[in-house]
């Protein structure tokens, strides 16, 4: 078998040697540009199989006076190129010049050798342009010793003569380093439909992404946009703190641009930072100012306080120290300041947890210890066969709903079924009166997760008739350093009804709290909402006959999210 296969193989390089034309260059005159140490620089180069290879010479005099000087001297008796580095280098004019005049028909590989500091340099390239030898700067950067990245957004190619941190960027840096790193996304609710915008940053090549919680609270898919174009999946959440306000995700793809996450001691008061978000959706915007307090202290949290201006949609975007490093996520903001902005220290992330990966869903509704009743207080009339009522919880596999009514001389109940999301009772009415029914959601060992209650009223007849109720909006996600309030419409439809009045039940007083206001136009009240900490809650807001308690003309239920921060920012 070995003599076939090498035989084989023998025939395979013989018919490759026979194309020719398989192993032709693609050389073509290259619209990138070059920057050292943070000057843009025009000059020749040409884009040769897919690289970017530049003049020697133009090298060599843009690295003048810096730690990565090198000489150049071509040696007529050896045919080769020698490079001296540490020397200076002596002009020979015309360096850093370019006449408009497209060489790239004359490209051949170089027959020269390269000697640097008297060594035959092993594995570089060398191609002759019209009489000059170009190189490759990735073949030079070990030998010469300068860094080497390259930005598709700015279509530069970037020479960095000393380490990072010992060097401030300049914002055309910044930018032409970070900005591809730097996504937007767009979260869905299970119909599919958009709910929000935000921002978000890679740190790992492999898609491992940061943004803030709240963008993805409530979501049950998203999807970011690169600034290349491209949109991708977000396939899952790696670890999330909704307290702090982080989330780790994973994008879909790989061989990302990421950012390099800096020491927390590189944020210090009055520091130049710079923020990449996407502000009112405009992807990818670059803001600067300074660290105004590295230490804010909010809800028990310690965020940095920056001076940069961010709008709402900056939210999961990338604070950058003046190294270009990402310090921090941009998160909220003061919303009677300017330019009183927060950013959650990096420290507080974990990214380097990738043990298991959560569903969206399941992250950004903490559904498995969360269970909403779509309606908490429900009336009945007596001669009603049966009434249906639901329940919600995106729970993890295994999780089972339980419930018990309090008085079943009153209602009795039937669970008909349950898909891991929704659950249904159906509700029989037995006798005049109100009672509860409590209903639990657990874990596979019956270990409790969270409970939530329902008040049944089995009145006469008709006791449904004769009112309208309706809200303005029926789910709100709103930041736990907002005010919000919700308008509500009520008239009475039967004749009968001389006055009425509105109530409401609130299942969680631990999130939110609730207040009316004064009617306003005759059939117009508000409701105003406090948060008091993040989680959902639902509220079901009840219209009465004044003049009969028991009876109750209409009800309607909102459900209420609180997340971190502000939906501001």
């Amino acid at each position: 078998m070995k003599r076939l296969a090498s035989l084989f193989l023998a025939l395979a390089l013989l018919a490759a040697l026979a194309m020719p034309g398989l192993a032709a260059d693609t050389v073509v005159l290259s619209d990138w540009s070059l920057m050292v140490d943070g000057r843009v620089l025009n000059c020749e180069k040409y884009n040769i199989n897919g690289s970017n290879y530049f003049k020697l010479r133009d090298l060599a005099y843009a690295l003048n006076g810096s730690r990565s000087q090198f000489a150049v001297e071509f040696d007529r008796d050896l045919d080769a190129v020698r490079i001296h580095t540490g020397e200076r280098y002596t002009p020979t004019g015309g360096e850093l010049a370019f006449a408009g005049e497209d060489k790239s028909a004359t490209a051949v590989p170089s027959s020269q050798s390269v000697l640097i500091d008297g060594t035959l340099a092993e594995g570089i390239s060398v191609y002759n342009i019209g009489g000059n030898n170009y190189f490759k700067l990735r073949d030079l950067s070990g030998h010469l010793g300068f860094g080497v990245d390259y930005s598709a957004v700015s279509s530069l190619a970037i020479v960095n003569t000393m380490p990072q941190e010992q060097r401030e960027l300049s914002a055309e840096e910044i930018y032409a380093r970070c900005t591809a790193a730097v996504f937007f996304i767009e979260v869905y609710d299970a119909q599919g439909s958009a709910i929000k915008t935000g921002s978000g940053f890679f740190v790992s090549r492999d898609g491992v992404a940061v943004t803030n919680y709240h963008v993805i609270s409530g979501a049950d898919s998203a999807a970011v946009q690169l600034i290349d174009g491209r949109v991708l999946p977000v396939t899952g959440v790696y670890a999330w703190n909704a307290d702090e306000d982080w989330a780790v995700l994973q994008i879909e793809g790989e061989d990302f641009d990421a950012l390099t996450v800096g020491a927390k001691n590189t944020a210090l008061g009055g520091s130049t930072i710079y923020t990449i978000g996407s502000p009112l959706g405009l992807q990818n915007t670059l803001s600067v100012g300074i660290i105004s307090n590295p230490n804010r202290l909010e809800d028990g949290v310690s965020y940095i306080q920056i001076s940069a201006p961010i709008s709402q949609g900056s939210s999961g975007g990338a604070l950058l120290n003046k190294y270009g490093e990402v310090i921090g996520i941009t998160s909220a903001g003061y919303e009677d300041g300017q330019n009183l902005n927060l950013a959650l220290p990096m420290s507080y992330v974990d990214y380097h947890d990738r043990e298991s990966l959560s569903s969206i869903a399941r992250a950004g509704n903490q559904a498995a210890v969360t269970l909403v009743l779509l309606e908490s207080f429900v009336t009945i009339g007596i001669d009603e066969e049966s009434y249906t009522v639901t329940a919600f919880s995106a729970c993890e596999p295994g999780c089972k709903v339980r419930f018990d009514v309090e008085d079943e001389s009153i209602v009795t109940a039937e669970r008909m079924g349950w898909d891991g999301d929704y659950v249904s009772f159906k509700l029989y009415p037995q006798g005049l009166g109100t009672t509860t029914i409590t209903v639990l959601l657990l874990e596979a060992d019956d270990a409790e997760l969270d409970r939530k209650s329902m008040v049944v009223t089995v009145a006469e007849s008709g006791v449904r008739n004769g009112g309208e109720l309706s809200l303005d909006e029926y789910n709100v996600t709103m930041g736990l350093e907002d005010s919000y309030f919700l308008i509500a419409y009520a008239q009475a439809t039967d004749p009968e009804v001389k006055s009425y009045r509105l109530t409401y039940y609130l299942d969680a007083p631990e999130v939110l709290g609730c207040g009316w206001s004064d009617w306003y136009d005759g059939n117009y009240i508000d409701l105003n909402l406090y948060p008091k900490s993040t989680g959902t809650v639902s509220i079901t807001v009840v219209l009465h006959d004044s003049a009969d308690e028991n009876r109750i003309l209409d009800t309607k239920t909102v459900f209420v999210t609180v997340i971190p921060g502000s939906i501001y920012r």
